[in-house]
């Protein structure tokens, strides 16, 4: 898939490349020798992949390509960022602050926050504060440098890994107690009954009756090896408040163990997720690191779970309906 082939250059260096074959494809190279050696050799892979499809085609894709990117430099990031984000951030903001990058954000964005943010006076709202726009511009530039810029993403009909950003934060929570619930069933397979069963016997039994009636119809599947079945539940095992709690915390650790050593898309990813489970997200990543365990070997089994779990709730109408038509990019 050509859109795939870019996924190693952000957006200016896209742009860059676009530009390039756009208008010099065949003297394109000329231009790597006044590049870093490194965005040089970025270019020029990514340019060689995308040369080879046919004239016409690579045109009409170049094109499209280039306008998609234009339309998303002059849109706000902040509109893909989970809202629970941008009111955590703005709680560190003083109130004169705080409501000068209110009344700069996308007007999408305010409504939202009118309904969350019930401690500001309703004279922002109504426009009788006012601020000058230069002063306005530099502290929302300065607020949204805080945050990591979120990628460019459309829906298709072939679903791969990095689409999983598309999700909303309300899907991705159905979609983490669904995942949290695989990967319990797989580790308490693992362990089998009687150690299972030892396991989580330092629970009230309410918790203990919670935790196997959600399981009771859910598969185990083979995503988690035998070698990381105690480091996973001794983690997602402390401190969670109850079984929906050990779902979502479960879900989190697996789909955390799926992404690379990649922190740009894991930051990415976290933004779509609401601000706790994100930070969780973060938490857990870090542990699966500090446990030198191998987790690459089995990290397509993973992906191909959440994936294809994303089609089947969708199918069932349980998540956004439109995935359930995907085909999934191995």
């Amino acid at each position: 898939m050509a859109v795939e082939v870019l996924e190693n250059l952000d957006v200016k260096e896209q742009s860059l490349l676009l530009m390039l074959l756009l208008f010099s494809s065949r003297e394109y190279e000329i231009f790597l020798k006044i590049m870093s050696p490194d965005l040089a050799e970025k270019i020029k892979k990514t340019a060689s992949l995308l040369l080879e499809i046919e004239r016409p085609q690579r045109i009409q894709f170049l094109v499209a390509r280039l306008k998609q990117l234009l339309v998303y430099q002059t849109e706000s990031s902040l509109l893909t960022i989970e809202l629970s984000w941008i009111i955590e951030f703005l709680k560190k903001e003083t109130p004169e602050i705080k409501e000068c990058i209110l009344l700069s954000l996308p007007l999408q964005i305010q409504r939202h926050l009118k309904e969350r943010m019930k401690d500001l006076s309703d004279s922002i709202w109504n426009g009788d504060v006012v601020f000058n726009k230069e002063i306005s511009q530099v502290l929302m530039n300065k607020f949204e440098e805080q945050f990591v810029k979120m990628p460019y993403a459309e829906f298709n009909t072939v679903l791969s890994f990095p689409d999983i950003i598309l999700l909303s934060a309300k899907d991705w929570i159905l979609l983490l107690r669904e995942l949290g619930k695989i990967a319990l069933a797989t580790s308490f397979a693992s362990l089998g009954v009687q150690s299972t069963a030892q396991f989580i016997s330092h629970y009230s039994q309410a918790i203990q009756n919670d935790i196997v009636g959600g399981l009771k119809d859910v598969n185990a599947s083979d995503v988690i090896s035998e070698k990381r079945v105690k480091p996973f539940l001794e983690t997602v095992f402390v401190g969670f408040h109850n079984a929906e709690d050990l779902f979502q915390k479960s879900g989190l650790y697996l789909v955390a163990s799926s992404i690379s050593k990649n922190e740009i898309f894991l930051s990415q990813l976290a933004q779509r997720l609401p601000y706790a489970h994100g930070q969780m997200l973060f938490e857990y990543k870090k542990t699966i690191l500090k446990s030198k365990i191998d987790i690459d070997s089995d990290n397509d089994k993973r992906k191909s779970l959440i994936l294809s779990t994303i089609v089947s709730l969708s199918s069932q109408k349980i998540i956004d309906g439109r995935f359930s038509q995907c085909s999934i990019h191995e």
